[in-house]
């Protein structure tokens, strides 16, 4: 007996959870190599790749501006920072290691829309 009830197994609610993938890359940043742990989330349309920074001060500079999609074609912000901040360099450099494990070939050429 379950809180007083007996047990009923056709009462199970299953939900479906979407899985998502988390891996670690290394990105380079003001010339010191980091972590960064991205989970990625896939989605029928194209896929949300959510960046946290294994350093504090580097998590709080990216805040806002963590979420980037895989189009297909390549690794994109989701909202870019102000062109010019340390924000928007930061952004940048995980902008290109993420095209480089994910897309090679498009991480030696142009990147930015």
């Amino acid at each position: 007996m379950l809180y007083g009830k007996k047990f009923n197994p056709s009462k199970i609610l299953i939900y479906h959870i979407p899985m998502s993938e988390i891996i670690s890359i290394p990105f380079v940043y003001a010339e010191n190599r980091y972590t960064a742990l991205v989970n990625i989330k896939k989605q029928p349309a194209l896929s949300l790749l959510n960046v946290t920074i294994m350093d504090g001060a580097l998590e709080t500079l990216l805040f806002g501006f963590h979420v980037f999609e895989d189009t297909g074609e390549g690794i994109f912000p989701k909202k870019r920072a102000e062109v010019g901040s340390r924000a928007a360099k930061l952004q940048t450099a995980l902008e290109v290691s993420l095209n480089h494990h994910f897309y090679p070939v498009v991480a030696a050429g142009e990147i930015s829309k």
